[in-house]
């Protein structure tokens, strides 16, 4: 996980800002073409917390410009609007109205709305430079699944947002496989952070119990501090997922769907795409491929496949 300082963060903020007036980024900088037609509204809707610790306007700026570059090869002049939706209720409400052309979102996320909004992921966005990457659930390296299940008092920690609600899914379908009651009672306590070093240390210094985190997250803290390492351990480990993806819905137009899946594989090589994705702590863009949302989807559908005989299972017991 890459993490900014705020100053530098702010300075990079500015220098976007700067830029995307200079070149005429700017959505109201669009005009319209030499016979007088004003340009097409290209919508873009994004679950804001699905960037946790990422300030709004960070997040909005940045995303202007990675999809306005993405696109400039468009023929005809487009506009973009952008929305970034605080809330995952109210943002799949949005996105089931229809009203967006693309979406971004988490790879679980596109699982739970595909059923009520049909989408094709072009792109996926990731913190690494793979376009998949494990969760671990870790702890003490005396603690295991059920040892902490059995105490009085436990405490998990795990991302804000949409990246932590995912990875309770991805908990609870393995609490749930070896028997066990879903993380949140299984924990007696479940809080949450925007930044590794305040999932991640706690657990090191006896505040918390157990964290999720992203693999390379705490591969890099036990990179730095050789001791969380050697006394934290990794309990469970998840198939590699999909963090985030870029989705056409069916309002969107063919040619604009060429258009992103064709500049996504020249995306890297883009400098000012490249910085814009640290400004919201992801690496890499990568066209997207079916076999990168296996594991995701396995996981959905095991998650989907438990929940529903566990609540089979108690309404039985309940009869």
């Amino acid at each position: 996980m890459i993490i900014i300082p705020r100053m530098k963060r702010c300075m990079l903020t500015c220098f976007f800002a700067l830029y995307v007036n200079a070149v005429g980024l700017n959505p109201a900088s669009a005009q319209n073409d030499p016979q007088g037609h004003a340009p097409r509204v290209i919508r873009f809707a994004g679950i804001y917390d699905v960037l946790p610790g990422i300030g709004v306007e960070d997040a909005r700026l940045a995303l202007e410009i990675i999809m306005r570059k993405t696109m400039k090869r468009q023929s005809d002049p487009f506009r973009l609007h952008l929305d970034l939706i605080a809330h995952f209720e109210t943002a799949a409400e949005k996105i089931n109205s229809g009203d967006y052309h693309f979406v971004v979102l988490s790879g679980i996320d596109y699982f739970l709305l595909r059923p009520h909004s049909p989408m094709t992921p072009l792109m996926v966005i990731s913190k690494i430079e793979q376009p998949t990457e494990a969760l671990f659930l870790i702890a003490k390296s005396s603690e295991n699944l059920e040892t902490l299940g059995r105490k009085t008092k436990s405490v998990l920690t795990i991302d804000a947002g949409r990246t932590g609600a995912n990875a309770l899914i991805w908990l609870d379908s393995v609490l749930w496989q070896a028997g066990l009651q879903d993380a949140s009672a299984h924990f007696s306590q479940i809080r949450t952070a925007n930044k590794a070093s305040r999932i991640v240390l706690p657990v090191f210094f006896g505040k918390a119990d157990a964290c999720i985190i992203n693999a390379s997250a705490f591969e890099l803290m036990a990179d730095l501090n050789p001791q969380i390492g050697k006394q934290l351990t990794i309990i469970e480990r998840s198939e590699d997922l999909v963090a985030m993806l870029l989705c056409a819905t069916p309002l969107a137009e063919e040619q604009d769907k060429v258009v992103v899946n064709t500049e996504a594989r020249k995306a890297m090589s883009d400098e000012n795409i490249r910085q814009a994705l640290t400004i919201v702590q992801m690496k890499s863009i990568f066209p997207f491929k079916p076999e990168y949302l296996t594991a995701t989807k396995a996981l959905f559908d095991s998650y989907q496949s438990l929940r529903t005989q566990r609540k089979t299972d108690t309404t039985g017991h309940q009869k």
